[in-house]
């Protein structure tokens, strides 16, 4: 019995340790416009309230719609991403934690939960918040680039997707009549705003591609590799070829669009 209460007590004391230990392997803390279990922005005033309390602790903290630093534009895996989770409390207490994920998706810590016995909803999830957050209070946080992040600061990397070998085809063959490019497509949306030169900008977990007169063209979704995205709500993917240049490329299961895209990240 001495033996579980002191093998308890060790875990105690060593959760904090492994809380700073993952944090300094992240240089910054992300914070969207809306998490998840609401359908508004900044509701009841959390996600203002969960970036206040990140910086006032000394953390470096943006939402998804401030300009994000160059390193964290070229790896979006320097950030953690804050996202709230309501737990199941009774009818007079509300149960709330903090999750921090990785620029995957992953779920690197989870705070202690916090409680909170008010009976108006704006004031318990705040006052839950506020108390989960104590996990991450007076942690001494001193970001320290992990072996992988040296690698990724110190070398571009490029994913290769090999290009269709065109030149093993017999010309003879001719291709199939379903195959075709976006250029040569005309039914494809706001075709004339893709062709021009866009804009890359930073949201959770991937980046809204902006026209010249800001129009919201396409989203792109992070993937495991650095230069490949999926585009969100179509069958299609955008990625880097070997030559530095990003392509767009699309497959409905009836045929195959592709083109070349001027993105500016």
């Amino acid at each position: 019995m001495k033996k579980l209460v002191l093998l308890c007590f060790f875990m105690l004391l060593c959760i904090p340790g492994i809380a700073q230990n993952s944090l300094n392997d992240y240089k910054y803390i992300v914070v969207p416009k809306r998490f998840d279990m609401f359908n508004e922005d900044d509701k009841y005033r959390l996600n203002t309230l969960l970036r206040y309390l990140f910086k006032n602790e000394g953390y470096e903290v943006y939402t998804d719609q401030e300009a994000f630093p160059e390193d964290l534009i070229n790896d979006k895996c320097l950030g953690l991403y804050t996202e709230i989770e309501k737990l199941k409390g009774g009818i007079f207490k509300t149960k709330m934690q903090i999750l921090l994920k990785d620029c995957y998706g992953k779920v690197v810590i989870t705070s202690e939960i916090g409680e909170s016995r008010q009976k108006a909803y704006n004031d318990a999830y705040k006052e839950a918040i506020e108390n989960a957050f104590t996990s991450f209070k007076n942690i001494d946080h001193s970001y320290k680039p992990t072996n992988v992040n040296k690698q990724k600061e110190g070398t571009v990397v490029t994913a290769k997707i090999p290009e269709p070998e065109t030149e093993q085809v017999n010309e003879s063959i001719e291709k199939p009549a379903q195959v075709s490019t976006i250029e040569e497509d005309s039914s494809v949306e706001d075709e004339e705003s893709i062709n021009k030169v866009l804009t890359a900008r930073p949201i959770v977990m991937g980046f809204e591609i902006l026209n010249a007169k800001g129009d919201i063209v396409m989203v792109l979704l992070s993937t495991s590799s650095r230069d490949v995205f999926i585009v969100k709500d179509k069958s299609a993917v955008v990625f880097k070829n070997s030559q530095g240049n990003y392509r767009y490329s699309e497959n409905d299961g009836s045929s195959l669009k592709e083109m070349e895209l001027k993105i500016q990240f």
